[in-house]
């Protein structure tokens, strides 16, 4: 994954290839190459296959290096289900 530092408004879709039926919330982690953490709310896209999107906003990604990025389903008290850490760069602008 990439992107140019600045850019919002693009749909990140993370994947637990499980099904997500009684979910509860989705939600995405942003982590900076700075260490510091973001959240926002995803939505599911696609229950049977256990994707989430999260359209990205500004701010988000305003300094380049490697962000990494990870999606978390909540089920209320019964599961919470985590995707991998997908990282992405991001580069300069002008």
């Amino acid at each position: 994954m990439s992107m140019i530092q600045g850019t919002y408004g693009v749909s990140l879709e993370l994947a637990l290839n499980t099904d997500l039926t009684g979910a509860t919330a989705a939600q995405v982690i942003i982590e900076s190459p700075a260490n510091v953490r973001t959240e926002g709310v995803a939505a599911i896209t696609d229950v049977a296959n256990g994707v989430i999107t999260y359209t990205t906003k500004d701010g988000d990604f305003m300094h380049d290096g490697k962000y990494s990025v990870q999606g978390v389903v909540d089920f209320g008290a019964t599961k919470k289900l985590k995707t991998k850490i997908a990282i992405l760069t991001v580069g300069k602008s002008l």
